[in-house]
């Protein structure tokens, strides 16, 4: 008996630590999970005067701040880097004190989540993209070298995506459904590359999970296009 008791206890302070240390959110910022809600409380801006005027101008009751948080990891001994590879963190952040509500409208909170989830998707995309790259280029420096760029694509991605999802649902009422539709098959899509405990843990606590690793002070600049 003593000795199961003893299992149970350290199962359940493993269990413990593991909620404590894969934390997606804190009293500032709301990581995105797939069990991650908007809710009204999450909303703590200032309803400033540009805010209402923000909400008068487009008659609407709820402004969110949402943007993908991104961070590369290397290795601190330079004589580990090639036996060790970078590691990219990437995931979409809702932020609790850009964002207000001047009334609890349970419709336009469905706006806000889609949005979120817009940004998650984009999130996925550029995780393929490096994913790619590293088949392609196997070795230290593919993601240092491309970081910047494929992050910068995801996030004129994401504001494209939020431009149009906006302009649309100015001019039809179907606008939501349509995209809820889009989305969700495209997040079926792509939830092998889901954003992962881990990866709003290292954003959230601004620490590198490894203690091999620190933040990469430098990371090659975007590549432009020749268009």
């Amino acid at each position: 008996m003593r000795i199961f008791c003893t299992i149970l206890i350290g199962l359940t302070v493993i269990d413990i630590n593991a909620q404590i240390n894969n934390k997606d959110e804190n009293d500032s910022f709301l990581y995105w999970q797939p069990n991650a809600r908007l809710r009204f409380e999450d909303f703590k801006g200032d309803t400033t005067t540009a805010g209402m005027d923000l909400c008068r101008k487009y008659n609407i009751h709820i402004i969110s701040e949402v943007h993908i948080d991104k961070v590369l990891d290397v290795p601190k001994k330079k004589r580990k880097r090639g036996k060790l590879l970078e590691k990219a963190y990437i995931a979409p952040v809702f932020c609790k004190y850009c964002s207000f509500s001047i009334k609890q409208d349970s419709v336009e909170i469905l706006h806000d989540q889609m949005y979120f989830d817009m940004a998650e998707f984009c999130a996925r995309r550029a995780r393929m993209k490096l994913d790619t790259l590293r088949h392609l280029m196997p070795g230290y420096g593919t993601y240092w070298l491309m970081f910047s760029t494929v992050t910068e694509d995801m996030d004129n991605l994401m504001y494209n995506m939020f431009g149009s999802y906006t302009n649309q649902m100015a001019h039809k009422d179907s606008t939501y459904l349509i995209w809820r539709d889009i989305l969700d098959k495209g997040l079926e899509r792509t939830k092998k590359f889901a954003t992962r405990p881990e990866e709003c843990h290292r954003l959230l606590n601004n620490i590198p999970i490894d203690n091999e690793y620190e933040r990469s002070e430098f990371i090659g600049p975007p590549m432009k296009s020749n268009k």
